[in-house]
């Protein structure tokens, strides 16, 4: 059973969904991109076919089905977890020792109140 798509029902679509789902609409687009590229690619010419699926000569290229996997859990996960401060700052702080990033937090001071002049 084949449905054709057309652009603008899907366009029509889109302006329905409540904003909540926006955020998850365009993490999957962002998925659709990626996986459409990486179709895109060249393909490797007979010769080098089997080398290609082994995997071999090329150390540091990644598993694409691994990379599928993490961003479909990570998909699944963000739609299962309610969205709260606690959960963003977890997950700021994930991403920061994932890439090695440290914070510079500067000591606290107090700022002078510009309203504290005002008399009522």
């Amino acid at each position: 059973m084949s449905k054709t798509v057309e652009r603008q029902d899907l366009v029509e679509v889109v302006k329905t969904l409540p904003d909540e789902a926006l955020a998850e609409l365009a993490n999957f687009l962002d998925y659709l991109r990626y996986k459409t590229a990486q179709a895109q690619e060249p393909t490797p010419s007979r010769q080098n076919f089997l080398l290609s699926v082994a995997g071999l000569g090329q150390p540091g290229k990644q598993d694409i089905s691994a990379q599928d996997k993490e961003i479909l859990h990570r998909e699944s996960e963000q739609a299962q977890q309610p969205h709260s401060l606690a959960h963003a700052f977890e997950e700021l702080r994930q991403i920061c020792v994932e890439e090695d990033y440290h914070f510079d937090i500067p000591t606290r001071q107090n700022r002078p109140n510009p309203f504290a002049d005002f008399s009522a």
